[in-house]
């Protein structure tokens, strides 16, 4: 007679639920809110996380370089090239690119809050 063994599917939906509200993300959603983005470029923001998340800077910027130029002061777009100039040490950059996310969404603490660090 086979051994049964424990279904495992409840166990890895209880990680998945823990993780997501360790993260405090709302589960299926992008830590970055990404509306008006098309889907390339969603697809490009997020390599270029990834690649900065393995720390291959040059790899991240140029997937934020590849994202359309009509919207590289989206606030997603910017905050992820803050992260890579901060990632980088590149302080007047970072500077420069929280200004950005300031004038594109001033009611969003991240611009003003990535502006104070980099200062």
């Amino acid at each position: 007679m086979a051994t049964k063994l424990p279904d495992l599917a409840p166990f890895a939906n209880g990680w998945k639920i823990a993780a997501a509200s360790l993260a405090n993300l709302p589960r299926n959603r992008f830590p970055i809110r990404v509306q008006g983005l098309d889907l390339s470029d969603i697809h490009r923001l997020n390599a270029a996380l990834g690649w900065l998340g393995l720390g291959s800077s040059a790899d991240a910027r140029a997937e934020l370089d590849a994202i359309a130029p009509a919207v590289q002061l989206h606030p997603a777009v910017l905050e992820a090239r803050w992260l890579l100039c901060a990632h980088e040490k590149n302080w007047r950059d970072a500077l420069a690119v929280a200004e950005h996310e300031v004038i594109s969404a001033p009611d969003a603490a991240a611009g003003w809050l990535h502006r104070a660090y980099a200062l």
